[in-house]
């Protein structure tokens, strides 16, 4: 997904260090990626704009070895599945209307309004209330989305299943210096930039939450560590990693208010 100018930046930074004019000051890289996923993400740009801005038209490219992987390591629980994703990426699985793909029936829960919503959850997570403090089932599944209103939504039904009282949190709704008023609080409170959590977050005991920023990377507390709620404070929140090789460590996690 990486820009190939970030790449070209890198190598002529290592040029110069090294005083070597091969790619990356002839030191070894390593990339990993595949072009049948995820292209460069160029804002408003187009499909040729995201091929041109891909590693694959990097100066550098013609000096690339490629290896192939030939295994799906995720999906070797899930053959049916494993091949169909293969044959997506090397453009044999049928088409209907046009560039769309049929879903294969066992990944398909039928519409039907808002109930559907509610029969993907507990296809998910069965019988969550019962099992909301169970630290591995909390980490067996997962709901992916691709925008985040659909997260909110999802967030909002998954959290009333927890029977513990709710705590809200609220993040800074004001600006320094701003005598003028010129900053609305609705506005600010809208405000939801990429890699940020929004700006209301409810919470509950027993809850996963993810990390998005290195708070402690040495005490496994990194960007995407999965942690459980074990007490919310007015100013901190007690929780529980519950992967990686930190697995069961409890820490506190301020907050600024």
């Amino acid at each position: 997904m990486a820009n190939r100018y970030a790449f070209e930046a890198i190598s002529q930074t290592f040029q110069d260090i090294m005083d070597n004019q091969l790619p990356f000051g002839g030191k070894t890289m390593i990339f990993g990626g595949d072009f049948r996923q995820v292209l460069p993400v160029v804002k408003r740009g187009s499909m040729r704009d995201q091929i041109v801005t891909s590693i694959s038209r990097s100066s550098f490219w013609n000096f690339v070895k490629i290896l192939h992987l030939q295994q799906n390591m995720r999906s070797t629980q899930d053959i049916e599945f494993s091949q169909f994703i293969l044959r997506v990426g090397d453009d044999l699985e049928d088409t209907v209307s046009g560039n769309f793909i049929k879903l294969l029936n066992s990944m398909i829960i039928p519409w039907e309004s808002e109930h559907s919503i509610h029969q993907l959850i507990d296809s998910v997570f069965p019988n969550m209330t019962y099992r909301v403090h169970d630290a591995n089932y909390m980490v067996d599944g997962a709901i992916i989305t691709t925008k985040n209103v659909d997260v909110d939504e999802i967030n909002e039904i998954l959290i009333l299943k927890f029977l513990e009282e709710e705590k809200v949190y609220t993040s800074w709704d004001s600006v320094e210096d701003d005598n003028n008023n010129i900053f609305q609080v609705e506005f600010l409170n809208s405000l939801c930039p990429s890699g940020l959590p929004p700006h209301r977050i409810t919470l509950k005991v027993g809850c996963p939450t993810m990390l998005l920023r290195n708070v402690a990377p040495e005490l496994g507390l990194c960007n995407g560590t999965r942690l459980i709620c074990r007490n919310l404070g007015r100013n901190f929140i007690d929780a529980k990693i519950i992967t990686g090789p930190h697995k069961d460590t409890r820490y506190f996690l301020h907050l600024f208010l």
